[in-house]
């Protein structure tokens, strides 16, 4: 680097620093505001260093309010209003003068089972003309009192969105003054960039696409916010679920990946933008995974270049992102490369060499991604990793005694410190799921099972139906169902495999005919053309681990790595010079088939219309709970908007006060023994304490409606904090997985340097 050039990048950097610390001290010094309307009893002005003003009651529209205008600076404010009502009414923030952009706001609404609703405004460009409506249009709403405040996480949210406006300015002055050490990688860099930017187009909108598990996800990444906000870590209730009665969905599906949307919304984003960088990331490490493991298996940059495009694009996985909504699927397709690359070191490395059965950081990743994020991926993985070992055990056995001895030890090895590394979640999952829940009733296969499996006009689709639904119906019209293709791509990838084997133009043959074998079984399992009654009759339990899935078509994530990793072999193992061109030709072709039809899934996907706006949790319903599949038994959600206070039987309560799950209840019990019922959900895990006299702990067992029942002793007076701790087990395990993180990390540094070290020692030998 010249010495101008380095002058120039340090004095960028240093005004950077600058300007960022002398805008946010401006942001940090200005005054919060706080303003408070209320029904005719006040009149605007500045009353102790508040701003009152006046609210209106609108002419011919009884149950119609709104306050005076008011202006606000850039920043996030806490809306609140304080009402009566006889039926549903809303909440919402107007501009006089519409601007694009000018504030982000829902409408909150105004339910006859409470008298306090709170949301929020995000307010981007200074307005001199917003005002709060409340409104009603069948029954009578009184308005007690409207306050707009400035929100706690405001200037932070300012701050850090500063920080990213420089942050981007700062990485292209980095790509301009580093461009000839990336000049290396750029062909990588611009690829993957490029595949991240080309999955996440649906995303660059000013709304969202309503899958059809979106607002439960929406749910966890907000359950997990305001378990963190609540002091919890980990989180293993969420509390804002079911009218906060808490839901113990963190025990039972991981939620890992789940922190960054969640720190951005205790940082202030909005829902929608979390979600939105989210999904992104998602994109951008699925792109990033195929392409390293793609290329670690092939050793052909072009190839993994080209597999990643085909995995991220596969229209599959476009369905889940863009129609589904399935986290749990698209988070998982992250680390599906990483468990192909392990079984690729297995089976595929010299087992002769030193080095064999060392690599530990690319599976214990990849198999904890696959915990992490969806457990029903973990079982398809399982059923396809005894396929390849029943479909390679001529060839493994081949190889001796002493090879098969190294590959058991090396998938033990990786088995257990997977196991550990994950302890923290599988032991309180494994405990949940002895209990009485819905998700773990045993259920055989469905009689209908195979009818919900895809048809070969699905599978060959070439464009989405324009229908978000799916119709269950055995005759229904494939204009009632969401399309869910296999992909051109994907197709003709399988296609030009089969070509090039008959043709004997493939070195690694045997690796092709198994994946083409398992990447067809993939799609077979996913159609209902596969025998699932017949096996559901002679071999019942082997149909009831098929099913375990849910729904026939999840299968195509295992086709989608499966086929493109084939693609992959393809490409990279090709014979003689001839056919070689022949084949970059034709892979030349698949890439742009698979562009044309994933960027039509997303456009036609856009342009079908649907949409929602979600800017603050309030415009999310909590008893959506899919199922109510983590609840106990007879547990009904709908009873939870209109319990909740705490109720006592043989004991009367004074007072009450709760924080998330965490409740105080100040009580007496008369002569007899009595019981407190709080609006919580039971978990293994509440437990109830004396809050003067921790060590006097009561009995909590599940009472009416599954909630929180706490048993009180004869003549009782005093405290009782009720809360969820988690058992002395939970907590070991999370000690050893943490331990265990640390000894990989130790040494995998150890290794570096050991390695370093003998590069060095070699080249002084050579010198």
């Amino acid at each position: 680097m010249k010495k101008g050039n380095s002058n120039i990048y340090l004095l960028f950097w240093t005004i950077e620093v600058l300007l960022f610390i002398f805008l946010s001290l401006r942001i940090l010094n200005e005054k919060p505001v706080f303003m408070a309307f209320h029904n005719g009893e006040l009149t605007g002005g500045v009353s102790g260093g508040l701003v009152y003003g006046e609210m209106t009651l609108e002419s011919g529209s009884p149950s119609r309010y709104r306050t005076e205008e008011f202006c606000l600076v850039s920043g996030i404010y806490d809306i609140s209003v304080s009402y009566n009502s006889s039926g549903q009414g809303r909440a919402e923030v107007i501009e006089s003068e519409t601007r694009p952009g000018g504030i982000w706001a829902d409408s909150a609404i105004l339910a006859d089972s409470k008298d306090f609703q709170s949301f929020r405004v995000w307010v981007n460009d200074p307005s001199r003309e917003l005002s709060v409506q409340a409104s009603m249009e069948a029954g009578d709403l009184y308005i007690k009192e409207i306050q707009v405040k400035t929100a706690d996480n405001s200037r932070l949210y300012r701050i850090l969105c500063l920080f990213l406006r420089l942050a981007l300015a700062g990485a292209a002055a980095a790509v301009l003054y580093f461009r000839r050490r990336l000049r290396k990688y750029s062909l990588e860099i611009v690829a993957i960039g490029g595949i991240t930017l080309f999955a996440s187009l649906g995303l660059l909108t000013r709304y969202m696409l309503p899958g059809h598990d979106l607002a439960f996800h929406l749910l966890r990444i907000e359950g997990l916010k305001d378990g963190l906000l609540s002091g919890a870590f980990p989180v293993r209730i969420q509390p804002n679920w079911c009218n906060g009665w808490g839901y113990g969905v963190s025990v039972l599906y991981g939620d890992t990946l789940l922190f960054l949307p969640a720190v951005m919304r205790m940082a202030g984003f909005t829902v929608q933008t979390s979600y939105k960088t989210f999904v992104i990331a998602v994109n951008l490490a699925t792109a990033f995974t195929a392409w390293l493991c793609f290329y670690r298996i092939g050793r052909n940059r072009y190839g993994a270049l080209l597999g990643s495009f085909l995995y991220v694009m596969a229209p599959y996985r476009l369905c889940c992102i863009y129609v589904r909504g399935a986290f749990g699927e698209y988070t998982a397709m992250i680390f599906l490369p990483l468990a192909a690359l392990w079984l690729w070191y297995v089976f595929h490395e010299d087992t002769g060499k030193k080095e064999y059965g060392r690599r530990l950081a690319v599976p214990v990743i990849g198999f904890s991604g696959l915990v992490q994020s969806h457990i029903l991926t973990c079982q398809m993985v399982g059923i396809f990793i005894l396929l390849l070992c029943i479909s390679m055990a001529k060839t493994i056995l081949a190889k001796g005694t002493a090879a098969v001895y190294r590959m058991c030890i090396y998938v033990l090895k990786t088995g257990v410190v997977t196991v550990l590394v994950n302890l923290w979640f599988l032991v309180p999952f494994l405990q949940y799921f002895r209990e009485d829940l819905i998700c773990t009733e045993f259920r055989e296969m469905a009689q209908d099972y195979q009818m919900l499996g895809i048809s070969i006009s699905e599978l060959l689709a070439q464009e989405p139906s324009g229908y978000y639904g799916y119709s269950w119906s055995e005759l229904a019209s494939l204009g009632s169902k969401f399309s869910i293709p296999l992909g051109n791509g994907l197709i003709l990838c399988a296609g030009a495999a089969l070509l090039l084997l008959w043709k004997d133009k493939i070195k690694e043959r045997r690796a092709a005919e198994v994946l083409l074998l398992l990447g067809g079984i993939s799609v077979w399992m996913a159609t209902n053309l596969f025998p699932y009654r017949k096996i559901g009759i002679y071999l019942p339990g082997l149909a009831s681990f098929l099913a375990k899935p849910g729904l026939p078509y999840r299968y195509l994530g295992i086709s989608c790595i499966l086929l493109s990793l084939l693609g992959v072999i393809v490409f990279g193992s090709m014979k003689g010079e001839k056919i070689r061109t022949v084949t970059a030709v034709l892979f030349t072709v698949i890439a742009l088939t698979a562009a044309d039809q994933g960027a039509g899934y997303i456009y036609r996907t856009l342009y079908h219309g649907y949409y929602e706006l979600h800017y603050d949790s309030v415009s999310l319903d909590t008893t959506n709970l899919m199922g109510n599949e983590y609840l106990y038994q007879g547990s009904d959600v709908g009873l939870t908007a209109f319990v909740q206070n705490t109720t006592g039987a043989g004991a009367d309560v004074f007072e009450e006060k709760k924080d998330y799950n965490h409740i105080e209840v100040k009580c007496r019990t008369g002569a007899s023994e009595g019981y407190l019922e709080a609006p919580l959900f039971y978990y293994p895990g509440y437990g109830a304490y004396d809050k003067e006299q921790k060590e006097q702990k009561f009995e909590v067992t599940r009472g009416e409606n599954n909630q929180v029942r706490v048993s009180l002793p004869a003549g009782y007076e005093g405290t009782v904090e009720i809360a969820f701790r988690e058992p002395a087990g939970w907590r070991i395990a999370e000690l050893i997985s943490l331990l265990t993180v640390l000894c990989l990390l130790l040494t995998g540094i150890r290794r570096q340097r050991t390695a370093r070290f003998a590069n060095h020692s070699y080249a002084d030998q050579s010198t």
